[in-house]
């Protein structure tokens, strides 16, 4: 092994100051070496400073075989580049049919927010109503009662009397039975 050389630095001075040596620094073998010129003969540096008549046939197979394997790696780059492309078309109509999914998904939130709006007048109950509805007719003009409401009317209490365990339905059963009676009757006179 060589001598170890020093090498000496100096530190960076400022304005005014004179410049200091820094304490040697220890250079390893290598450094040396090549401080020194001298190479060791077993390095990676000597044997390609050195060619031999065998290694320009190495050389060349060496180079022939780099070739054909960029040659596959050429291949196998063309054949990722293809399945990406269609890896990325893929993710595209993914990505497409989410979207319509999605907007389909709007679409049925919306209706199902939807609330249909109706007016209901707030403070009229349902007696208000038939109130107002009963003012309406008492502003108008009151039609005349049938014929047969007012026959009824007449016979109601000659029927009640007779009857007096009578419910409105069986009322309504005789005077329509006396009905028939009293018209049948005036045909005949006809």
């Amino acid at each position: 092994m060589a001598a170890v050389a020093e090498i000496p630095t100096f530190a960076p001075t400022k304005k005014g100051r004179t410049k200091k040596a820094l304490k040697p620094k220890a250079v390893s073998s290598n450094e040396a070496n090549i401080a020194a010129g001298a190479i060791p003969e077993h390095s990676p540096v000597a044997s390609k400073g050195k060619e031999q008549p065998s290694d320009a046939s190495s050389f060349e197979k060496q180079l022939q075989e780099m070739q054909e394997q960029l040659e596959k790696l050429k291949i196998e780059k063309e054949q990722t580049e293809e399945m990406l492309k269609a890896k990325e078309e893929q993710l595209e109509t993914r990505d497409r049919e989410q979207e319509k999914l999605k907007i389909e998904l709007r679409k049925l939130q919306k209706i199902k927010e939807f609330k249909p709006t109706v007016t209901i007048p707030i403070g009229l109950g349902i007696k208000d109503l038939e109130q107002e509805k009963k003012e309406k007719k008492k502003g108008g003009k009151k039609k005349p009662s049938a014929p047969y409401v007012l026959w009824c009317k007449d016979q109601w209490n000659e029927v009640k009397e007779a009857n007096p365990d009578a419910d409105f339905k069986a009322m309504s059963n005789l005077l329509g039975a006396k009905m028939e009676i009293h018209y049948r009757g005036r045909e005949e006179a006809l």
